[in-house]
């Protein structure tokens, strides 16, 4: 038996890239899951996906994103993100566990969500040179989710060894 088992999980993004291959490691790892992403109905195909094989699974749309002209937006929500993620691990007391996830190039499809022509370009030729695969992030995910229930991982940078 897995240390993910029966452990309920709320996974952001969960459509795609990251999210999707994080969803499909830890329904197979027994995780109960909650999917939360903009596309809906990605998010319906992949909860039927784990629920024939089954596994549990619900989604419901969410968006905790804004589409911004360049990186200075992006990277303030992200350190938003992780503030509020500390507070509510304090918060919470000793039956949730918050872990932050802060991922390098990953090879999704996340350039093309910048409407900026030259951000666009310079991720997607970053991601294409140096990216690891979705996988990688999800066995990180995985790992933390894992632990016993007296042990918190906080945070995970997962970076390709290539990224500078």
């Amino acid at each position: 038996m897995s240390g993910i088992t029966g452990k309920v999980v709320a996974v952001t993004g969960a459509s795609s890239g990251i999210g999707e291959a994080t969803v499909l490691l830890l329904a197979e790892r027994g995780a109960r899951l909650v999917l939360g992403a903009r596309r809906t109905e990605r998010l319906a195909d992949l909860t039927a996906r784990i629920k024939k094989s089954g596994g549990e699974a619900v989604h419901l749309r969410t968006n905790v994103t804004r589409i911004a002209p360049a990186m200075a937006v992006y990277a303030g929500t992200k350190a938003a993100v992780r503030a509020v993620c500390e507070g509510l691990r304090q918060e919470a007391g000793p039956t949730l566990r918050v872990t932050t996830v802060s991922p390098g190039l990953i090879a999704t499809d996340f350039a093309e969500a910048s409407s900026n022509d030259r951000v666009r370009g310079d991720i997607t030729r970053m991601r294409d040179e140096v990216a690891i695969e979705p996988a990688a992030v999800a066995r990180a995910i995985a790992y933390a989710i894992e632990q016993p229930a007296d042990v918190d991982v906080n945070e995970i940078v997962v970076r390709p060894t290539a990224q500078s």
